[in-house]
This record gives structure tokens, C-alpha cells and sequence, in this order.
């Protein structure tokens, strides 16, 4: 039930989502990223990916020998993400409607997993994490950002 309301609600949200949101997000987000230290040329995961602020981001750093893959529980998210890709002719980054707890991608595939301002949205964040660790490569790297307890994030 948890997924469905959240599915439906960030379906809903879609549209304004960027523009009501994206510069309270853009601090923690740009934080993160610097963590992970991207490099030229990584494959990266963009897991809660909504629109794809944090994607084109990872995008602009990795280049286009790299490839970024965002994925979010909303359909409308990633269909508004890959629209943007496709206008922008950003080819090395491309959208899919995923569950973070059951991550349709193949194990040790990507150097890099983000997941910026999602994770206390899951319903099992635990197993989430187990996905992102489950998709990297050894020594790769997950970067993470939340607003706080899953309690206090309506």
C-alpha cells in the first residue's frame, strides 16, 4: 500500500516538482555529489531519481563515454526525466520506473549508487540499501542524502 500511495503522489507531483523544488534540493544534492567524487567515463545509478536533478548532474561529470541510469518508483518522474534527456539530446543518461527494494539491474554493474533525498520514502530502507550495495561494484562508491527521520518527513 505504501508503494502505491507513494507511486500516486509523486505521479501527482511531477509536473510542478522542479520548479517548486529545486533549490531547497540543490545544496544537499550538490553536497552529496561532491562526496562521490564522479569521475570521466563511471556508470552510475540514480536511485529516487524523480526528474533527474541529481542525473544530469552525475551526466554533465561522467561525459558521455560514462552512463548515468535514473530510476524512481513514479512512472511520471521518469517519463518528465527522460523527456528532458531527449530534448537535451543527453544520450548517456536514460529514465526507468523502478522499485528501490527491488532494483531490476544487474549486480556489480555500475562504479557509483546515489539515492539523494529518497531513501526514508521506502517502505523497507534496509533492504533498499542492500539493492544499492547489491548494484555497485567492489570499491565502488553509494552516495546518500535524507532529510532526517522517516517520521518527520511527510
Amino acid at each position: 500500500m505504501q508503494r502505491r500511495v507513494q507511486r500516486y503522489g509523486w505521479d501527482l507531483a511531477a509536473p510542478d516538482y522542479e520548479r517548486l523544488w529545486q533549490a531547497q534540493l540543490g545544496p544537499a544534492q550538490a553536497d552529496m555529489l561532491a562526496r562521490v567524487c564522479l569521475r570521466a567515463g563511471e556508470r552510475v545509478v540514480d536511485v529516487a531519481c524523480g526528474t533527474g536533478l541529481v542525473s544530469f548532474a552525475a551526466a554533465d561529470v561522467v561525459g558521455a563515454r560514462g552512463r548515468v541510469i535514473g530510476v524512481d518508483i513514479s512512472g511520471a518522474m521518469v517519463d518528465a526525466a527522460q523527456r528532458r534527456a531527449d530534448a537535451l539530446g543527453v544520450g548517456h543518461a536514460a529514465f526507468a520506473r523502478m522499485d528501490a527494494e527491488a532494483l531490476d539491474l544487474a549486480d556489480a554493474d555500475f562504479d557509483v549508487a546515489l539515492c539523494a533525498l529518497g531513501l526514508m520514502y521506502v517502505a523497507d530502507p534496509e533492504r533498499a540499501l542492500r539493492e544499492l550495495r547489491r548494484v555497485v561494484r567492489p570499491g565502488g562508491r553509494v552516495g546518500l542524502a535524507v532529510w532526517g527521520e522517516r517520521s518527520r518527513c511527510d
